[in-house]
């Protein structure tokens, strides 16, 4: 109820109304002319969100598509007579309802920027009935393919019309973005409509023929119909990949590119869009492998560990000086704010990068139970240095190590305790480069990033909102003067506890269904001060010498083990 209380003023205090009602473009791009309606559906804080539906300029042919769906997220702080702002068209990825794309949108939004995500054919509301997968697995899959594909520029533009009605809307500074295929198609309409000013393509590649072959399970039923497809379906469908192909059109964005006004981002570890791809893109755009920004050690889906930096990069990318320099709020997000304070302190000690002369802190005393197995018990200390400084110490009942004590670290060298008390000291043959880290399973750095992501997303949104269909966060009311923070996910939750400044964890419940875990954390910094001795071994233990290298594979090969067994 706050929420509508608080758009509705935002709404009157703008001067326009603009909810359920119809309007009509009587030219647009395509020289076409045709009706909307729009639908006031959300009123948040800083944004309205309205429902356009509007007919497709080339429906494909199943009834569901017959009606392009768009989502128009409206700043609440704009007033009628101010100088309009950039708009920005936000293009969705492949599967879904746009809920990724969603979070884009009303980030610009709730920064002062228009923002419209249109829902392309096969997904959303626009699924065929039993969905698109299923579709594309008939008889006729690749003529419907062909048809979707050939459905989606003009769509856009037919977007682009409607966006372009909006008084906030600047149609000079009018700007378009997309992620994976959104990114895709977003690069062919971008080099087709002379109306965008601005670009930028997320994870996105070229040249379709060899991106059809590429096997991965977004792309492998597309292929598969294309295979199935008789002589003329096939010939059909591989010319519309021609026809809507980034590559194609990219020459007509070398001046902008030239100019910095496209932007490239993409995935070191891309396994969705190979980056002969994406390099395939860049260079019809006139821009090489150095122009590109890769996210290290990220992959495609992993690449929302780095979505907090990629929402404030844009909206730096695309805002002008007619765009407030301040987040909107006020005292509604009081209770937000301080939610995102917790959330951002868990972000921090998951990133597990703290500054140099910097460490983080953790010491708990945990108990985790499973169904009908022994509970396991025991106690971590963990403090975590710039570059590969650290010092672990795990002791505790019937740990899944197959011991039930384990220290290890890494100082000026690394080192390992024996169970015997004798340390183990990585002191010979020690190499400048990393050892430690390189040798470490990869997942475990995409579970940190992952989670990073997701806690510093939520934090940027001051409360769950960005993320409101994902996760709830509550607070519940203070036991004992501590503040408690409800964490609820489709399959279970937690409950965190506060010291009283309202940021510390103190005690961690976690309902996993299958599995419950208590802890109770005794020490907590995310950015303490760092000296030698927290990363070196035991000063009073008898040490014997050993090759470095061997020691740090051995180290990595234990970790790995735990990181496993604790999963």
């Amino acid at each position: 109820m706050k929420w509508i209380v608080v758009g509705l003023l935002g709404i009157l205090a703008g001067g326009i109304l603009w909810a359920d009602e119809s309007g009509r473009v009587a030219e647009g791009f395509d020289r076409q002319s045709f009706e909307f309606r729009s639908e006031l559906l959300e009123s948040a804080p800083d944004y309205r969100v309205y429902r356009w539906r509007f007919p497709s300029p080339r429906p494909p042919g199943w009834p569901e598509a017959a009606e392009v769906a768009a989502y128009y997220y409206c700043p609440n702080d704009w007033r009628e007579g101010e100088a309009p702002r950039p708009g920005v068209v936000c293009l969705h990825i492949l599967g879904g309802s746009g809920e990724l794309t969603r979070i884009f949108a009303a980030n610009f939004a709730s920064h002062g920027i228009p923002a419209v995500m249109p829902i392309m054919p096969m997904f959303g509301e626009r699924v065929p009935a039993g969905g698109h997968r299923a579709l594309l697995a008939g008889p006729d899959g690749a003529r419907y393919l062909a048809e979707a594909f050939q459905a989606i520029p003009p769509e856009i533009r037919r977007t682009v019309d409607v966006l372009l009605t909006r008084p906030e809307v600047n149609p000079e500074r009018l700007n378009i973005m997309g992620t994976s295929l959104g990114g895709i198609m977003g690069a062919t309409v971008a080099g087709q409509d002379d109306r965008f000013y601005k670009a930028a393509f997320l994870l996105a590649g070229g040249d379709f023929p060899h991106l059809i072959q590429h096997d991965t399970p977004e792309i492998n039923p597309m292929r598969e119909a294309l295979e199935r497809a008789g002589t003329e379906a096939r010939q059909q469908l591989e010319a519309v990949f021609r026809a809507v192909d980034p590559v194609t059109y990219g020459a007509n964005l070398r001046g902008k590119a030239a100019k910095g006004m496209v932007w490239l981002l993409n995935a070191e570890a891309d396994e969705v869009i190979p980056k002969e791809s994406t390099l395939a893109l860049a260079a019809s755009m006139g821009l090489t492998e150095e122009d590109i920004e890769f996210l290290p050690g990220l992959g495609h889906y992993t690449a929302i560990a780095a979505l907090p930096d990629m929402l404030d990069s844009l909206v730096t990318f695309f805002r002008d000086e007619t765009v407030p320099r301040h987040r909107q709020g006020g005292p509604e997000r009081q209770e937000g704010t301080a939610i995102g304070r917790v959330l951002e302190e868990l972000a921090a000690m998951c990133r597990w990068q703290p500054d140099a002369g910097r460490c983080l802190k953790l010491t708990a005393d945990f108990v985790c139970r499973s169904g009908d197995a022994p509970p396991v018990t025991g106690r971590l200390s963990l403090t975590r240095g710039s570059g590969e400084q650290f010092q672990l110490a795990l002791s505790g009942e019937d740990l899944p190590l197959k011991v039930n004590e384990l220290r290890c670290g890494y100082g000026d060298y690394p080192w390992i305790c024996s169970a015997s008390g004798k340390v183990y000291a990585g002191t010979l043959n020690l190499a400048a480069e990393p050892m430690l880290s390189t040798a470490l399973d990869p997942r475990w750095r995409q579970y940190r990033q992952l989670a990073a992501g997701a806690l510093g997303l939520a934090a940027l949104s001051g409360s769950s909102g960005l993320l409101d269909k994902q996760v709830q966060l509550s607070w519940l009311e203070e036991e004992a003067g501590s503040p408690t923070l409800r964490i609820a996910v489709r399959n279970g939750q937690a409950l965190l506890q506060l010291a009283a400044d309202g940021r510390t964890p103190r005690r961690l419940t976690v309902d996993g269904g299958k599995w419950q875990l208590e802890a109770d954390i005794v020490e907590w910094a995310t950015d303490a001060a760092a000296v030698a001795a927290d990363f070196a071994p035991p000063a009073d233990a008898a040490v014997w010498a050993v090759d470095a290298r061997q020691l740090a594979g051995a180290m990595a090969a234990v970790l790995n083990f735990a990181i496993r067994q604790g999963r």
